[in-house]
């Protein structure tokens, strides 16, 4: 018998009893009855890799589990699709698995009688809702967590920090470490998502990381954002000036009048070496 008058013959058939024998049969359970439905109106499916992936899950898992001598033998074409040496293209494996399919329904139509699966039993019925469940529940899962690989973390001053303040920014996460850049008003830096009690962990622009504390015991210094916020009018560049807050949170004030002593002693130093050479 062609594949015409076979699925000529399956689209006579009621939709209850032939999705019955899509839950049941021991090849067609595999595929979707959305996808078989699809089959038998003539409108083969071209699978995306997740679903190559979705039936190779459901074989393997069936393996491991062990077929009856009937599901091994009407399985055998299904299992080499995913075996050692089976075809590693989408295209491919997507024409063998429709070609399963065709060889099953045919199988199923000998003689021009359509074999049919009658009914779902309690238990088979439960089965069918778990897997189904569990299908469902792996790919909200797989959509969830690429979604979250998109999203990036930024950092930046929390509110109400004073727009002259200027944080610190260390090669560890601790006081006594390096400074190695600052963090003003309008810093917004990508945080690396590996952060260390009170300090963010920042990505500079010149690939390295650095530390920065996140608060103090009467304020908030930093918070997090998961979209940098361009439109916001911050800066996604960091300042690595070496003229860094002496502390991890200074205001202007206090820190130009630190500035100035520097500068003072700096100009009493070289009036006392030029002394020291004419002496």
């Amino acid at each position: 018998m062609g594949l015409e008058e076979t699925l000529s013959l399956w689209k006579n058939v009621d939709e209850s009893d032939r999705t019955a024998t899509w839950k049941l049969d021991p090849v067609l359970k595999f595929f979707s009855p959305s996808m078989l439905d699809e089959f038998v109106a003539g409108k083969p499916t071209a699978f995306s890799m997740e679903q190559i992936f979705e039936v190779q899950d459901l074989v393997e898992k069936k393996q491991k589990e062990g077929f009856s001598s009937e599901e091994s033998s009407c399985c055998s074409g299904l299992v080499s699709i995913f075996g050692p040496g089976g075809v590693r293209s989408k295209v491919a494996r997507s024409h063998k698995l429709n070609k399963v399919i065709e060889q099953r329904l045919i199988e199923l139509s000998q003689d021009g009688k359509v074999k049919i699966c009658r009914g779902l039993n309690e238990n088979e019925n439960r089965k069918e809702e778990t897997e189904t469940s569990r299908i469902n529940e792996n790919l909200k899962m797989n959509e969830s967590s690429r979604i979250n690989e998109n999203v990036e973390e930024y950092v930046k001053f929390a509110p109400g920090m004073p727009e002259e303040a200027k944080i610190n920014i260390r090669n560890i996460p601790s006081k006594d470490g390096e400074i190695i850049g600052v963090i003003d008003s309008k810093s917004l830096l990508k945080s690396s998502g590996q952060n260390v009690g009170p300090y963010y962990c920042l990505e500079l622009t010149d690939g390295r990381k650095g530390y920065a504390l996140s608060e103090t015991q009467d304020r908030k210094l930093l918070v997090s954002s998961k979209s940098p916020l361009k439109s916001s009018g911050f800066e996604t560049q960091i300042k690595n000036s070496t003229q860094s807050a002496p502390n991890e949170f200074v205001p202007k004030q206090e820190f130009m009048t630190l500035k100035a002593r520097v500068e003072s002693l700096e100009a009493d130093l070289k009036a006392l070496k030029t002394l020291l050479r004419s002496a």
